[in-house]
């Protein structure tokens, strides 16, 4: 096992983080700001907020995942409070969010595919982690400071297989 130091605090599957580091520098043009550039006495702009991402990686595999959530990451407002944390990690983890489906493997029998079956976010300073799976998209939270981790202490399982369900804001008025 090779363990890490990691100055990004971002992680993905494959391959090996010095990979990922380096590759960081194929994208150093990219910006938050939008673009303006002049060619031949003209100026031309970016087509709106945005245009300084033109070539950040979209496709789903862990460089390109890796690329994205590291810009989006550093180019974020900063945040005070851990529920404004969560909320940011929940925007950046939704734009690597692979949806079923979308990246297969064919096999002889059977197609498979990937898919981002959980998220969690972990609130290290009050030890609470926050998961969502795929099928529900509510966010849990356990506080691990009631969690009894003693040696033997039973613990029990949880169903998270929830029916979908929304909040119909039209309940909220009287028309």
């Amino acid at each position: 096992m090779i363990v890490y130091e990691n100055p990004n605090g971002v992680l993905t599957n494959s391959p090996e983080l010095p990979w990922h580091l380096s590759n960081l520098r194929n994208y150093v043009n990219l910006s938050p700001y939008m673009k303006e550039t002049e060619i031949n006495g003209i100026t031309y702009k970016g087509i709106g907020f945005g245009s300084g991402y033109v070539g950040i990686p979209g496709d789903v595999t862990p460089p390109s995942r890796f690329v994205r959530i590291s810009f989006l990451r550093e180019f974020s407002n900063s945040v005070e409070t851990e529920e404004e944390g969560v909320m940011l990690a929940l925007h950046l983890v939704n734009t690597v969010d692979i949806p079923a489906g979308v990246s297969k493997r064919e096999e002889s029998s059977t197609e498979s595919f990937e898919s981002t079956q959980w998220v969690t976010i972990k609130g290290n300073k009050n030890l609470k982690l926050y998961f969502r799976t795929y099928d529900c998209a509510s966010l849990f939270v356990v506080d691990l400071n009631r969690v009894d981790f003693s040696y033997g202490i039973k613990h029990e399982s949880i169903d998270f297989d929830k029916p979908f369900s929304a909040i119909n804001v039209c309940d909220l008025f009287s028309f």
